[in-house]
Formats: structure tokens, C-alpha cells, sequence
């Protein structure tokens, strides 16, 4: 009902270079983020199981041709999405001051304390990744991406947002909307 294996690959073929031919045009593919850090040996899951996979490859073949390939979002860019998505955006310039000394009072302790912490918390760089995350702390969301999504169904960004989401609103109740305020 669907069509043969090999029909679906020459569409695809020739899709591809209907695009190329036609400038302006784009055709955007999304292919499974753990899969592709994994090369052939990620989790089948993600791309259905043995034939899945065997699609993949012949779809990464056919696409390589004529790829301008776009990567997924790196982590600081994944915590800027997770904030926006989750928190209005600040624009009193009160809670600009209040987030900047937060982030500061932050990096104070970790000096202050340097043998209890990370060297990283100790520097400029990761208060400015305070001021970033903010309302959440960036190891909150290090945690999150770089342990969490080696679980086998977890969904990177998209599970980060489900995860924080479910715990901002059980935390802040039904009643009160989410926002940065301090």
C-alpha cells in the first residue's frame, strides 16, 4: 500500500535533485540526534529497529549527495530554548539587577568556597552561564543533557523541556503563570 523499498529511495533521489536544480529550494530531513552520535551502533529505538536503520543509511546516502547539513543545538544553545520556552522573557530592568546579582552572589561562593566546587564555577565564564540558564542553574540542565540523555527514550531538548516543565508547574502550582522573576 505504501510503495516498494527502492520506490521510496529514487523519490527521495529524486527529490533531492529537483531541489538542487531549483535555487532558493530546500528540503529539510530530520534524522535521529542519538543515532547520529552513535554512527551505526546507536539505539535502535530511535530509528525502528534493524529495518530503520538500514533506512537510515540508504537515506543518509541518497541525502549526502546534496547535504548542507544543519546540527542540532549545542548545549548553551539548547539551555537558551529550554529558558525561553519555559519563562518570560525579562524585561524590567529591576530583574535584569536581580538576575546579575544572583549570578554574582554565585560566583562569590564558589571562590569563596573553591575547594568545595568545580574549578569551571570559579571563573567569569560560568557566571556569565548562570546569567544565562537564569532562573535555572546551569548544572541543573548539564545533568540533564549530558547524563539524562543517554537514556535509552529520553529526547534530549525535547525531554529537558517535558522534564522541566512538569517540575516548574508542581513546584509554582496551576495558579501562578511561569516567569523569571525572582
Amino acid at each position: 500500500p505504501a510503495g516498494s523499498f527502492d520506490a521510496h529511495f529514487s523519490f527521495a533521489q529524486a527529490l533531492t535533485e529537483a531541489a538542487k536544480a531549483v535555487p532558493g529550494t530546500m528540503v529539510v530531513i530530520s534524522i535521529p540526534e542519538s543515532d547520529r552520535v552513535g554512527s551505526d551502533t546507536g539505539p535502535s529505538i530511535e530509528v525502528g529497529g534493524p529495518g530503520g536503520r538500514e533506512a537510515l543509511a540508504r537515506l543518509r546516502a541518497v541525502v549526502g549527495r546534496v547535504e548542507s547539513a544543519w546540527r542540532p543545538a549545542s548545549s548553551e544553545e539548547s539551555f537558551e530554548i529550554v529558558r525561553r520556552r519555559l519563562f518570560e522573557p525579562i524585561t524590567n530592568p529591576d530583574l535584569y539587577a536581580a538576575r546579575d546579582a544572583t549570578a554574582r552572589a554565585f560566583g562569590d561562593q564558589y571562590r569563596r568556597q573553591g575547594r568545595d566546587f568545580p574549578s569551571e564555577c570559579r571563573e567569569e565564564s560560568y557566571v556569565a552561564r548562570i546569567k544565562a540558564a537564569y532562573p535555572i542553574h546551569p548544572e541543573l540542565l548539564d545533568r540533564l543533557y549530558q547524563d539524562w540523555s543517554t537514556l535509552e527514550r529520553f529526547q534530549r531538548t525535547r525531554g529537558v523541556l517535558r522534564l522541566m516543565a512538569i517540575a516548574i508547574h508542581a513546584l509554582l502550582g496551576p495558579e501562578r503563570p511561569i516567569s523569571s522573576d525572582p
